[in-house]
């Protein structure tokens, strides 16, 4: 992180990308106060590129800087959110979402991703129908882009754990159980993430 910081002046879009790479693994690491200044940092340096509604292109062609700068900005809310700093997400996650909205289209994987992470935000934030619609609409949109198994059992976790909350048993149950079945067959028998279906589904 420190030499990629300090070096690489004159190649912003190598840096930028670089240092997203350092804050996403420093937020898979826990790490969320050593992940904020480095995503803050390429986020600076990569360019806002505005779009013009084109109601002849209803699916925009992607555009791999702003796949990027998407991904920094949902890291950047997901690094607000693991350092306890709820309101500081809201601006990133809604970026992200009008960006994937506006360059890849409503009913985009990008647009999918951008959802969800604002749902888990609403999760933390106490506002549980909230996140229950943004889950289910990231949800609609993962199922009909074939998204990876992995992701879609995941995002099953995180509506179940709402359902939870909202004292909606059988709902929580049902989702519970088809992450677990989608993780078995994609990841096995011994993979964490099947114990960790386990023991929710045994909770509830």
């Amino acid at each position: 992180a420190k030499r990629v910081r300090a070096g690489l002046q004159n190649q912003p879009r190598t840096k930028a990308a670089l240092l997203a790479t350092v804050g996403e693994v420093y937020n898979s690491l826990g790490l969320y106060n050593d992940a904020l200044p480095v995503l803050d940092e390429s986020l600076a340096l990569q360019p806002v590129m505005p779009r013009m509604p084109d109601p002849k292109s209803p699916a925009p062609k992607p555009d791999a800087r702003e796949d990027g700068r998407l991904g920094t900005l949902l890291e950047l809310g997901r690094a607000h959110i693991g350092a306890g700093d709820l309101t500081a997400a809201e601006a990133p996650l809604q970026s992200g979402l009008q960006l994937a909205q506006q360059s890849f289209g409503g009913s985009s994987l990008q647009t999918g991703r951008a959802l969800w992470a604002l749902g888990r935000l609403r999760h933390q934030q106490g506002r549980f129908p909230e996140a229950q619609r943004l889950l289910d609409q990231a949800l609609t949109v993962f199922e009909s882009n074939r998204a990876p198994a992995t992701d879609v059992s995941w995002l099953l976790d995180d509506l179940a754990q709402v359902y939870e909350r909202e004292q909606q048993w059988d709902l929580a149950r049902a989702a519970y159980q088809r992450a677990l079945s989608i993780d078995r067959r994609a990841l096995g028998e011994d993979h964490p993430r099947v114990g960790v279906h386990l023991h929710n589904l045994a909770v509830v």
